[in-house]
C-alpha cells in the first residue's frame, strides 16, 4: 500500500536532509528569471512549451552523452542551465526539475500505486571558463546527491532556503521523461 511509502518518508532523516537544502541553497536570494521578451516586461501567467526530439536526434545525443558518462537528462539539464544563464545574465542559476520520485532504496515503490513525483531545485553554477563535459560531469554529481534527498517535500525546502514565503525557489522547470512508449499506443 502507499502508506508503506508514506511510512518510509517520515521515517528518513529530516535533520539531516534539512542541512544539505540549507548547504545547497546558501547564498541564493532571487530565482533565476527567464525573461520572456526583447523588452524584458514580466508576463502574467504561466506558459508551457513542449519540443519532441526525433528518434535520430535522440540517438545521437544519447550516444554523445554516454561516450562521456554522462545521462541524457544531465546533457538537457545542462543545456537549459546554460540558456537560463545566457538570457537573464546570471550565473548562479535555480531551476526546478521533476523526479519521480521512488527512490531505489524502497524496493517496494514498483510495486505500488501512488504519487511519488516532486519537483526539487537544481542549483548550478555556470561558469565560460570551465570545459562543457567537466561542468557537466559536475551537474550529475549534483544530481546523484539530490536523489538522496527527493523526499523532501518542496515546502520543506522552501523554508529551509531562508527564502520569503512569497519568493519563489524557480521560475522555471524542467521534466525529463524516461519513458519508453510503445509506437502501438
Amino acid at each position: 500500500p502507499f502508506r508503506d511509502y508514506v511510512y518510509w518518508v517520515h521515517a528518513q532523516d529530516q535533520q539531516k536532509a534539512e542541512s544539505f537544502w540549507k548547504k545547497e541553497l546558501q547564498g541564493f536570494n532571487n530565482p533565476t528569471p527567464l525573461p520572456l521578451s526583447i523588452t524584458d516586461t514580466p508576463r502574467k501567467g504561466y506558459g508551457r512549451e513542449e519540443f519532441a526530439f526525433d528518434e535520430e536526434f535522440t540517438s545521437a545525443l544519447g550516444d554523445a552523452a554516454k561516450s562521456r558518462r554522462l545521462t541524457l537528462n544531465t546533457v538537457l539539464q545542462g543545456a537549459w542551465a546554460i540558456l537560463l544563464n545566457r538570457y537573464s545574465g546570471e550565473d548562479d542559476i535555480v531551476f526546478g526539475s521533476t523526479v519521480s520520485g521512488s527512490p531505489p532504496a524502497f524496493s517496494e515503490a514498483e510495486t505500488m500505486v501512488g504519487l511519488f513525483i516532486n519537483t526539487l531545485p537544481i542549483r548550478i553554477g555556470v561558469r565560460s571558463e570551465q570545459a562543457l563535459s567537466d561542468w557537466l560531469s559536475e551537474l550529475q554529481i549534483k544530481q546523484a546527491e539530490i536523489r538522496e534527498y527527493e523526499y523532501s517535500s518542496l515546502v520543506d525546502i522552501h523554508k529551509w532556503s531562508g527564502l520569503n514565503p512569497g519568493v519563489p525557489l524557480f521560475r522555471t522547470i524542467v521534466v525529463y521523461e524516461n519513458v519508453p512508449v510503445k509506437r502501438s499506443l
